[in-house]
């Protein structure tokens, strides 16, 4: 039983430190000035299916 509560407290910690990891991610992100932000290229967007479906092809 011990050895799975170390097991499920590391995942939790583990887990933890990607969110925090994720959220100072999102934090940095956010003071970037628009007018330094790229747009996402269309080759790229099809080589990597970010592409949406238009709101006319329905």
């Amino acid at each position: 039983m011990r050895l799975r509560l170390n097991a499920a407290c590391s995942f939790l910690i583990e887990w933890s430190r990607s969110i925090d990891q994720k959220s100072l991610q999102i934090q940095k992100l956010e003071h970037i000035p628009v007018d330094q932000i790229e747009p996402i290229r269309p080759e790229y967007a099809l080589g990597h299916r970010l592409i949406m479906a238009q709101p006319d092809a329905y």
